[in-house]
């Protein structure tokens, strides 16, 4: 068995549910209407786990709800997702390929499906997705795809391109952060450093409790020589997050910046 895996901090999924039902009626027993209802109910709670960082207690509900309705698309697509978040590509593929066989032109599973092909290296397969999902005028939520087609562009070393789409996912969404974050780091790496402290800088503005954003806020200061700055970022990532990644990172960086001063 694979280990589990976390997915989606790099791409941006669309977790939702579907064609959400309106009011639910009070179908009588062993009618046709009770057991779509029983399915909602367990496609819903399987999504809450999910939610929840459950995969396993999701796809135990999930597999409850595709017994009942095997024709939901809804139920392919977060069983996608689940399989995904555990590491099982092959059954993630087979998933999201069932719902878009019950629903091709459905622009969350595209959306979810070409993400799933990015994170495994068919990039040009990820691109066709998130173009079809930005097809559908209805899509609710087109500056996911817009986020993941800058992922594709950035990988591809298009960085123009990158831009661009970032831009576009923020002039949908402007309080939007995973594109805020990744067009602050594009411009960073761009050698533009005053735009991306700007875009930091709005981020924090919305998201105040952003790990992500006062580390790479605290980069930028470290590399501007404004070491106050810099500190002041940095502990705020420790105080967030303490036992994350971010914080070694920060800590080295924190250490880093006391042998400058002492020297």
């Amino acid at each position: 068995m694979m280990r589990p895996r976390q997915v989606g901090g790099l791409l941006a999924l669309t977790l939702v549910l579907l064609w959400a039902a309106g009011c639910a009626s009070s179908p009588e027993r062993g009618s046709p209407d009770e057991g779509k209802n029983q399915a909602q109910i367990y496609l819903e709670l399987g999504t809450a786990h999910l939610r929840q960082g459950k995969p396993r207690k999701a796809l135990e509900k999930l597999k409850e709800a595709r017994s009942l309705k095997d024709d939901d698309p809804r139920i392919h697509n977060v069983m996608g997702l689940t399989y995904q978040r555990l590491g099982f590509d092959q059954k993630a593929q087979q998933a999201f390929e069932q719902a878009l066989g019950l629903d091709a032109k459905n622009p969350q599973v595209l959306n979810n499906f070409g993400t799933f092909l990015a994170q495994n290296g068919s990039y040009e397969r990820a691109r066709k997705q998130f173009r079809k999902a930005l097809e559908d005028p209805l899509y609710n939520r087109p500056e996911n795809a817009y986020y993941n087609l800058a992922w594709l562009a950035r990988r591809q070393g298009e960085a123009d391109k990158a831009e661009e789409m970032l831009r576009t996912a923020l002039e949908l969404r402007a309080e939007y952060p995973p594109a805020r974050l990744e067009l602050a780091r594009l411009l960073r790496d761009q050698g533009r450093p005053s735009q991306a402290r700007d875009q930091v800088a709005r981020l924090l503005g919305r998201n105040p409790e952003s790990v992500s954003g006062h580390l790479l806020a605290g980069e930028l200061a470290l590399e501007a020589g404004e070491d106050q700055t810099a500190r002041k970022h940095l502990t705020k990532v420790a105080e967030l997050a303490p036992e994350s990644q971010a914080a070694t990172r920060a800590q080295r960086m924190m250490e880093e910046l006391a042998g400058r001063q002492g020297s």
